[in-house]
C-alpha cells in the first residue's frame, strides 16, 4: 500500500524535463519528482534549471492583447507576419526563444500606444498601470536572444525582431540604438540573401517566402526614411521583385505597402548623397528635382480606396517627400521666385501644408494616432518649412479675413500635434515655438493636448504686433482656431471627386493634387501600374 501511494505520489509531481543528476549521467529520466533513478541510488533529486523560461512579467493575456492590437492597427502599415503562425505559437512561446524574442518585440512596439489595447473574447479591459511597460518588453526581447546563436545561425524571425526592436526604440526616441538595429535587420536578411531574387526561386514555402519578401520591402521603405530624418547612407537596393497582391481580404492592404513602395522608390544612393552633404555633384539639373516632385504628385491615383489609417499615412508621407527635395533644391539655390514650376518656388511649402491641413479635416483622428510617432515627425517636418516660409516671406503674402491662408495651415499643424497621442510628442512644442516667432503670436494648448481638453490651440495676440497687415490675420484666427473646412460626409469611403470639388470650392490656390485630378494613365483595370526609374535618369 505504501508503495501504491508513492508511486501515485510521483505520477502527480511531473518536470518538464531530465533532473541533474539524471542529466549529468546521461541516463533516461522518468519526470518525477522525486526520478526513480534518483530513488533507487537515494541521490538528491533538484532540477537547476538554467534553460529558457518566459518571464511572469509578461502574462500571455497581455501578450495576446499586443497581439490582437498590431494586426488591428500596425499590421496596415507593417504587413510582414503571417497572422495564422503567430496565434499559432502563442501556447508554445516557452518552447521557443526565437518566437518569444519576436512577440515581445513586437508587444513593445503596441505598448508604445497602449490604448489600443483591447480585452480577449470574455476578458475585462486591461489596467494599463499594471501592464508591462515597452522598456520590459525589450529587456525580456533581449533577454530571449541570448539562449540562440542568432547572428551565426539567422532566420526572418530575427530580422522581424531587430526591425521591431528598431521601431519601439525610434518611438522612445533613442535614435542611435534605433539605427543599430535597423542596420542589424538588414545586415540579418543580406545574409540569408533574402535581398537577391534567386533564393525566392529556391523557397518551397510561398507563405515563408511571400513575408521575407515583404520584411525586405518595410527594411527598404524604413531605411529610406530613416536616412533623411537622421542624415544616414543607404545599404539596401532595389534588387527583388515587388510583392504580388492576390484577390482577397489583405487585397487592399498591399496596394497600399505597394503604393509606399513607389513613394520611396526614386529616392536613391545619389539622391541622399546629395542630401547628406556627401556629394560634390555641382551638374544637377533643376529638371531632375522638377521631375521627382511631378512623380510624387501623381504617386497615389487610388488612394481613396485604401483604409483611414493607410490614406494618413500615405498622405503625409507624400507630402512630407515633397518638402525633403524642396529643402534640397534650396539649399542648392535652385529656387525662384519667377518659375512656373511650383514645386521651385519659395512659397511651395504653403501648398504642401495644406494639403495636411485638408487631409486632416477629412480623417479621424485615430488614423494619424495608429501610426505612431513617425507621422507626427513628419508633420513637424513640415511645419518647420511652412514656419520658415512665413518668417522670411511672411510680408509678401496676402492676407484676406475671409479666407483660409498659410498661417491658418500651421496652425491646423499645431492642432494636430496637440491632438494626436494626446499632445505627449515632443514635437507640438518645438512647433509651437517656431509658430509663436513667425505668426508674432502666443500659441498655448491646454496640458493634456487639444484632445484631451476637447479645444484647439488657445491664441494669444502679441501687444508689440499691431501693424495693419496683421489685424485680418487676427480676426480670422480669433473667429476659428483651428482649420475648419464646411462639413464633409466621409463616413463610407474617401470619394475622389467629391473631395477634389470639396477643395476646390473651399480653400484659395495652391490647390493639393487629388486622385480625380492625377494621371489617368497610371490607372488600369484596378491595378496600379508601380514603375521603377532612378532619381538621375530624369534628364532633360
Amino acid at each position: 500500500m505504501a508503495a501504491q501511494l508513492c508511486e501515485l505520489h510521483r505520477k502527480r509531481i511531473k518536470v518538464r524535463q531530465a533532473c541533474d543528476c539524471c542529466h549529468n549521467r546521461k541516463i533516461r529520466c522518468d519526470a518525477t519528482k522525486p526520478c526513480g533513478n534518483c530513488e533507487v541510488g537515494g541521490l538528491l533529486c533538484i532540477l537547476d534549471n538554467k534553460g529558457f523560461q518566459p518571464s511572469p512579467l509578461v502574462p500571455i493575456d497581455v501578450i495576446e492583447r499586443c497581439v490582437n492590437a498590431f494586426f488591428t492597427n500596425r499590421y496596415l502599415i507593417m504587413p510582414i507576419l503571417n497572422r495564422h503562425h503567430v496565434y499559432a505559437t502563442l501556447s508554445h512561446l516557452h518552447d521557443s526563444p526565437e518566437q518569444y524574442g519576436l512577440i515581445t518585440a513586437l508587444c513593445a512596439v503596441v505598448m508604445i500606444q497602449p490604448e489600443l489595447l483591447q480585452p480577449v473574447s470574455g476578458g475585462d479591459l486591461l489596467d494599463l498601470a499594471q501592464a508591462p511597460s515597452t522598456e520590459i518588453f525589450i529587456q525580456e526581447t533581449l533577454r530571449a536572444r541570448q539562449f540562440f546563436n542568432f547572428l551565426e545561425l539567422p532566420s526572418l524571425a530575427s530580422v522581424q525582431t531587430s526591425f521591431f526592436l528598431f521601431a519601439a526604440l525610434f518611438a522612445l526616441d533613442r535614435d542611435r540604438t534605433a539605427w543599430h538595429y535597423l542596420r542589424e535587420a538588414i545586415a540579418l536578411l543580406q545574409t540569408q540573401r533574402l535581398d537577391e531574387e534567386a533564393t525566392y526561386a529556391e523557397l518551397l514555402d510561398e507563405k515563408y517566402a511571400t513575408s521575407c519578401r515583404r520584411t525586405f520591402w518595410l527594411l527598404f521603405i524604413t531605411e529610406r526614411a530613416y536616412a533623411l530624418q537622421r542624415n544616414h547612407q543607404l545599404t539596401i537596393k532595389r534588387t527583388i521583385g515587388l510583392p504580388t497582391v492576390n484577390p482577397g481580404p489583405e487585397a487592399n492592404i498591399l496596394h497600399g505597402f505597394l503604393d509606399l513602395i513607389y513613394l520611396f522608390q526614386n529616392f536613391d544612393e545619389r539622391f541622399l548623397s546629395l542630401w547628406n552633404l556627401s556629394s560634390t555633384d555641382s551638374d544637377v539639373s533643376p529638371h531632375c528635382f522638377i521631375q521627382l516632385q511631378n512623380t510624387l504628385e501623381v504617386a497615389l491615383p487610388q488612394v481613396f480606396r485604401r483604409t483611414d489609417v493607410q490614406k494618413a499615412d500615405l498622405f503625409v508621407t507624400r507630402q512630407w517627400l515633397k518638402a525633403m527635395v524642396w529643402r534640397l533644391c534650396l539649399f542648392r539655390k535652385l529656387l525662384s521666385s519667377g518659375t512656373a514650376n511650383e514645386c521651385m518656388t519659395f512659397n511651395y511649402p504653403i501648398a504642401i501644408a495644406r494639403g495636411i491641413a485638408v487631409v486632416s479635416s477629412i480623417l479621424p483622428t485615430k488614423a494619424f494616432e495608429v501610426n505612431g510617432v513617425g507621422i507626427l515627425e513628419k508633420v513637424f517636418d513640415i511645419g518647420c518649412s511652412l514656419a520658415d516660409v512665413l518668417l522670411l516671406y511672411g510680408n509678401s503674402i496676402p492676407i484676406s479675413g475671409r479666407e483660409v491662408g498659410p498661417r491658418d495651415y500651421l496652425i491646423e499643424l499645431v492642432r494636430i500635434l496637440g491632438t494626436v497621442l494626446d499632445g505627449s510628442s515632443k514635437y507640438l512644442g518645438l512647433l509651437v515655438a517656431k509658430a509663436n516667432d513667425c505668426l508674432h503670436v502666443r500659441i498655448r494648448v491646454a496640458l493634456g493636448g487639444c484632445k484631451r481638453s476637447g479645444q484647439g490651440p488657445w491664441i494669444e495676440h502679441r501687444k508689440d504686433y499691431n501693424d495693419s497687415r496683421s489685424k485680418a490675420f487676427k480676426n480670422n484666427m480669433n473667429a476659428k482656431s483651428t482649420f475648419d473646412p464646411p462639413p464633409f460626409d466621409n463616413s463610407k469611403e474617401l470619394e475622389s471627386t467629391a473631395i477634389a470639388d470639396q477643395c476646390k470650392l473651399s480653400y484659395p490656390h495652391p490647390q493639393i493634387c487629388w486622385p480625380s485630378e492625377l494621371n489617368s494613365s497610371l490607372v488600369g483595370s484596378g491595378n496600379v501600374e508601380y514603375q521603377i526609374c532612378d532619381f538621375f535618369s530624369m534628364t532633360d
